[in-house]
């Protein structure tokens, strides 16, 4: 009887420890951890729902290292990030513009060389500036310079456009996979907590390697234009998300 009530306390012991241990763990270190157990399940299903860009890896075993790095929070990204889309958006609308006015004068220069009498005409009504009428070739070519760097400029604040709008998307998917939120996530307001976990890997083949983990997580409350200085803030539900794998 002894001798059992000895094993007993022993095992709960051992569970004790064990709680213990978990519950020191931060909850990014148990996010990993959980997915080096997904991934030895070769569930893809559920690491497309952890991670942005999955990574896999065959693995004997791995070890967080710790203490972790220190988490760095800042006000989202999405609010800037729309503001600096809208001054792109007005300044590609003033680039089309000048991209289209230049058109018009390297068409009207071009015209000029095949029709000398029409550039006399148009430098004697103001249309044409007179000190090109001798020489219309070099009118034209710096026509055609000027329209050339008008294209290149709009291409320029097009493709920022573009980018800029995708980095948009790019929040608002990691906003959603962090809270779940998928209607009306730009109304949000909050910071988001980023913070790098290392972990040492042994590959089947024995090799060693280290990966760090990038997660990030949103602390969202819904902006309805209602709140009163001193009123509670109801926080959205959320968990971490992890944003990149790398080996380093």
């Amino acid at each position: 009887m002894e001798e059992s009530m000895k094993k007993f306390l022993v095992i709960i012991s051992v569970i004790v420890l064990l709680l213990i241990s978990s519950a020191c763990k931060e909850k990014e270190q148990t996010m990993v951890e959980k997915y080096f157990d997904v991934m030895k399940k070769k569930d893809n299903s559920t690491l497309s729902s952890m991670a942005v860009s999955p990574v896999l890896m065959e693995f004997k075993s791995f070890e967080v290292q710790t203490p972790l790095e220190d988490a760095k929070e800042e006000k989202i990204t999405y609010p800037s990030l729309d503001l600096e889309l809208i001054k792109l958006e007005q300044k590609l609308t003033e680039k089309q513009k000048a991209a289209k006015e230049k058109n018009d004068i390297f068409e009207d220069a071009k015209y000029y060389l095949e029709d000398k009498e029409a550039a006399k005409e148009d430098a004697e009504s103001g249309r044409l500036p007179k000190e090109y009428l001798d020489d219309l070739d070099g009118y034209y070519q710096k026509a055609d310079k000027e329209l050339k760097k008008a294209k290149r400029e709009y291409k320029s604040t097009k493709y920022r456009v573009r980018k800029k709008k995708a980095q948009i998307e790019y929040e608002k998917k990691l906003m959603t996979l962090s809270t779940g939120v998928k209607k009306d996530i730009e109304k949000y307001k909050g910071v988001s907590s980023t913070r790098v976990v290392k972990v040492d890997v042994v590959l089947l083949d024995g090799t060693q390697k280290t990966y760090s983990f990038t997660l990030r997580k949103y602390n969202l409350y819904k902006d309805d234009g209602k709140k009163k200085e001193g009123d509670e803030i109801k926080y959205q539900k959320s968990r971490f998300v992890i944003l990149e794998i790398k080996a380093v």
